[in-house]
């Protein structure tokens, strides 16, 4: 269902209404059908996988808390031993590790069958000398051509943000939901099934299940956060999109440096406006309705250095690989022993960094395959982790160089200086994130450093730019990126852009929202891209 499209107007319209009338003292109730029915519009038989998830994690955090519960019951029999009551504790231990070892294995292996058996397949059926086309069906209406056979609607976010809840009950970090129409309330909340944030049950459980009353600064808030999320998708990424096509797909050898460059630029702009402004949107949707999800973004392209930059982009998948996999992995007990020993012969710098170092590539690898089972996804997210990783192990040489250069790292210059540094380095990445094909890529970043064809790109520019976009296309994605721009850099000073706008005097208020109207309107009209979100399918 498309946020912008008038089915999901009226979704919305009748879910608010319902929401602050009829359903007053059990909004949560009203909120699950809600859901439910928009998911129903991705198809009923998607309900399936979203049932299961909702109820092996459920059942799973139920059956771990109570095990837990029965064996403290059990510890405080004063005729037992020290040593009967150890054996109890790690009786209890191992079924807790059993049950969500099983859990985890079901729903990840759903996940992975889904995302992945097509890619697997058409790679393998070749070599077993099978015709892949006439044995597996064409990829479902939306998804992407190597994805899996079909792929629910936001199966990645909900399957995450499940399994951390169940992790979370397993390290009995908060009381297991009993009641299973509320837990499924929490998975299936629709504003964050088309593309995330992931959310954690502790931070949204009270907006879920509190009373909430219709304020008019809320609505206002709201609608404003849902056009601004609007423009950046339909006048910004969609009116892009053709002529980032254009230049990233092409597979003319002799392409200018300078065009691939500028389709770089153009695609960094793209994919945050498409993925941002999706959140955006979502987000506004749930406080229309009293519910504040966890922040996505902050300002990625004000970023110091690519953690920095990780911290920023796509929050709360970033917090859920440092909770769930960075930080198990990085305190294992080989991890462990590496950072000792390697503490030993190489210094306490080395020892203690080295852990994190190896867990930060996993991390990435494990990210580059969430996106797809592609190479240049793995290569993208084996990018991020080597150059993290790297920029940690050497911090101390970098550190000493500053300081024989004599460099004020304190200083606004040396600050500016780090955030151009950074975005080259994270537009670097963007290489292998967006070019499929990796001879194409190795081929572009030779072109990008060895083919500095000023005649080449003017030629380029027009061909593949000019002729790709009308005019209006390209005042609304200028007028646009000056106005996200604009509102990053209040947001990076500490302010808020959102109650900046709301602050402005009558007049130029207006103003700014008609023309914040009209360009997504001109978006609509003349994107060169009619397809959903990039990360609806993830």
């Amino acid at each position: 269902m498309d946020m912008m499209s008038v089915k999901f107007g009226l979704f919305m319209l009748i879910t608010v209404v319902l929401y602050y009338t009829l359903a007053k003292r059990k909004q949560w109730i009203l909120l699950l059908a809600a859901n439910l029915v928009f998911y129903l519009f991705s198809g009923p038989a998607n309900m399936v996988f979203i049932l299961i998830t909702s109820v092996t994690t459920w059942g799973g955090a139920f059956m771990m808390e109570k095990l837990e519960a029965e064996g403290k019951l059990k510890r405080k029999n004063p005729e037992l031993s020290k040593e009967d009551k150890k054996l109890i504790k790690a009786g209890i231990l191992k079924k807790k590790r059993l049950i969500l070892a099983a859990v985890l294995l079901i729903n990840f292996g759903i996940l992975a069958f889904l995302k992945y058996f097509r890619p697997i397949f058409m790679f393998v059926a070749p070599r077993l000398h099978m015709d892949p086309n006439a044995l597996m069906p064409p990829p479902m209406p939306g998804n992407p051509p190597f994805q899996g056979l079909l792929l629910p609607l936001g199966i990645s976010f909900y399957t995450f943000q499940s399994v951390g809840y169940l992790i979370d009950i397993y390290g009995a970090k908060y009381e297991a939901e009993r009641n299973w129409f509320k837990y499924l309330t929490f998975v299936s909340f629709f504003p964050q099934l088309i593309q995330g944030p992931i959310n954690r049950f502790d931070s949204l459980k009270k907006d879920l299940f509190t009373t909430h009353r219709l304020s008019q600064d809320m609505f206002r808030s709201a609608l404003l956060r849902f056009a601004i999320g609007a423009m950046k998708k339909y006048a910004l990424a969609n009116v892009l999109a053709g002529s980032v096509s254009a230049i990233l797909d092409n597979k003319f050898p002799g392409l200018s440096g300078i065009t691939i460059v500028f389709g770089i630029f153009l695609y960094g702009v793209q994919q945050y406006a498409d993925f941002s402004g999706g959140i955006d949107m979502a987000m506004a949707a749930a406080e229309l309705l009293g519910i504040h999800m966890t922040e996505n973004f902050r300002q990625p392209y004000f970023a110091t250095s690519l953690g920095d930059f990780w911290r920023r982009w796509h929050i709360s998948l970033g917090q859920w690989m440092r909770d769930y996999v960075f930080y198990p992995f990085a305190l294992t007990k080989p991890m462990q022993s590496l950072g000792k020993n390697t503490e030993k012969a190489l210094g306490k710098h080395m020892g203690r960094v080295l852990p994190a170092c190896i867990a930060n590539i996993l991390v990435f690898f494990i990210v580059g395959i969430w996106h797809g089972a592609e190479l240049h996804y793995i290569l993208w997210g084996l990018y991020n982790g080597v150059v993290i990783a790297l920029s940690d192990l050497f911090a101390p040489a970098f550190n000493a160089l500053s300081g024989i250069l004599h460099m004020n790292t304190k200083s606004k210059g040396f600050h500016v200086f780090r955030i151009i540094r950074t975005f080259i380095i994270v537009h670097i990445g963007w290489y292998f994130d967006r070019i499929i094909d990796f001879k194409t890529t190795l081929i572009m970043f030779k072109n990008t450093f060895l083919n500095i064809n000023v005649a080449g790109f003017i030629k380029d520019f027009k061909e593949l730019f000019l002729q790709q976009v009308s005019p209006w296309c390209i005042y609304t994605a200028i007028i646009s990126y000056i106005i996200v721009i604009v509102m990053s850099v209040i947001n990076e000073r500490g302010g808020d852009a959102y109650k900046s706008v709301k602050s402005m005097k009558l007049l130029p208020r207006w103003a700014f929202y008609l023309l914040i109207f009209y360009l997504i309107d001109f978006g609509l009209i003349y994107g060169t891209a009619t397809e959903g979100f990039m990360y609806a399918f993830f």
